[in-house]
């Protein structure tokens, strides 16, 4: 990440996460969320106890979730930033789908970290209660995907 870009999310109070380099000491800034692929068609995360998939939190506050690959956060930072714009900068935090049902945290659990709605920009199967905006490259590219999620998002801006 851009040293230009570590401070403007610095501003707006956006923690990140810093991964030690390979090298002797030195550290870059790392996705809050880490990296997953994406394979077409596999179910969020693994299921929790309760049978739902968990989720790996990002440091941050905010009644949105979104869940996104770090590498696809990286690559389509601008669409990112304006989905942020529309839901409110401070009103969301990242997360990705946990890999084990021991780690993250159960969808049944967000409201006790103050998480209203959560939105996955991954090409996973999802629980109705998630809205699925499609992977972000997918969005990047497609105006008709855009539309749909700016209606999606509409509908629980206004209710």
């Amino acid at each position: 990440m851009r040293a230009d870009s570590r401070r403007r999310l610095a501003a707006m109070g956006v923690d990140t996460w810093v991964r030690r380099g390979a090298g002797a000491g030195t550290a870059e800034t790392a996705p809050p969320i880490g990296e997953r692929s994406t394979e077409s068609g596999r179910e969020a995360g693994t299921p929790d106890r309760d049978g739902g998939p968990r989720v790996r939190l990002a440091p941050g506050d905010g009644r949105w979730l979104l869940v996104v690959d770090g590498a696809e956060a990286d690559r389509h930072a601008a669409l990112v930033d304006d989905v942020r714009g529309v839901l409110g900068t401070s009103q969301c935090r990242f997360a990705r789908w946990a890999d084990s049902d021991r780690s993250g945290v159960g969808l049944a659990e967000l409201a006790g970290h103050g998480i209203q709605r959560v939105v996955s920009f991954t090409s996973d199967a999802v629980p109705a209660e998630v809205i699925s905006a499609g992977p972000l490259s997918e969005l990047a590219r497609s105006p008709a995907a855009r539309r749909e999620l700016w209606s999606a998002l509409r509908a629980h801006l206004e209710g």
